[in-house]
């Protein structure tokens, strides 16, 4: 029970910090309000397999993500000697050309559970109980034609992640099976990840932000780390009315991909397009 109160707290001062940065962002009487573009982004990000009805592999991936403004070069993003540090050190970061750069800061809760959430037995042929709680950093140069990006994520894995009383409050909302095997999940064990993706665009058709428009861009990434290591490798496509320049973000969580609001300008009008990624890991 202590720890759903837990939960709650975390998600409250979540939510506490992302009204007051709302709030602080709407300026005063005396200051004309700042232009969308020029404003931080933030981001609550839920993925769930709940849509089909099923409690296997990844059940469950939630995040509350800030991403910061555009800037033209990383000396104007702010005092961050660390931030400089990496645009300096970590291959293509750098913001030379036409090149926007950002940050991206967030907490994410994954969970993974077997197929069986009634079986309180251990499963050791499925998918292992287990829950990781972790922060991530994200730095990224792009523009419409090219993306780097590097990300730098710690976090725990275990009971102090908090999956165990966060799924079973969920299920009780929603009226699901309690999960039994929570019991069973991987110790505690602390998480450091490395992430690093490129993008480059191959195509692209229409008018960007005026119209129809659509554009192919190729894109790997790279993982190293005690929690996700891989190499991938896709495809990404956008298609629709008012596409913005940039790329696609999908929705993975950090560690299973990058943070990313990769953009470059805010759309004025309804903006409606879609994007299909393919990939292989």
């Amino acid at each position: 029970m202590r720890y759903r109160y837990l939960v709650a707290a975390i998600w409250a001062v979540g939510c506490l910090g992302f009204a007051s940065v709302l709030e602080a962002g709407e300026g005063s009487e005396d200051k004309q309000p700042k232009k969308l573009e020029e404003r931080a982004l933030w981001r609550l990000e839920i993925d769930n397999d709940g849509f089909v009805h099923k409690d296997n592999a990844f059940t469950n991936g939630g995040s509350i993500q800030r991403h910061s403004p555009r800037f033209d070069r990383w000396e104007l993003m702010g005092p961050s000697k660390f931030s400089g540090w990496i645009s300096r050190t970590i291959p293509g970061l750098g913001d030379g050309g036409d090149r926007v750069v950002k940050r991206g800061s967030g907490l994410t809760q994954v969970m993974m559970t077997p197929e069986d959430i009634s079986n309180p037995d251990p499963q050791p042929g499925d998918i292992p109980w287990a829950g990781a709680l972790g922060w991530s950093e994200s730095w990224y140069a792009y523009n419409n034609e090219r993306l780097n990006a590097f990300q730098i994520y710690a976090g725990i894995l275990g009971p102090y992640s908090l999956a165990e009383p966060f799924q079973i409050w969920i299920h009780h909302v929603i009226n699901a099976d309690e999960p039994l095997g929570w019991d069973n999940q991987l110790k505690t064990e602390p998480l450091v990840n490395l992430n690093y993706a490129i993008k480059r665009k191959l195509f692209s058709s229409g008018e960007y932000l005026g119209g129809f428009a659509t554009d192919l861009a190729v894109g790997g990434e790279a993982a190293l780390g005690n929690f996700m290591t891989f190499a991938e490798a896709g495809l990404e496509w956008r298609i629709g009315w008012e596409v913005p320049h940039g790329f696609v973000s999908p929705p993975d969580p950090p560690a299973s991909g990058i943070m990313l609001s990769p953009t470059v300008e805010v759309p004025e009008k309804l903006a409606i397009y879609f994007s299909i990624v393919a990939r292989i890991t």
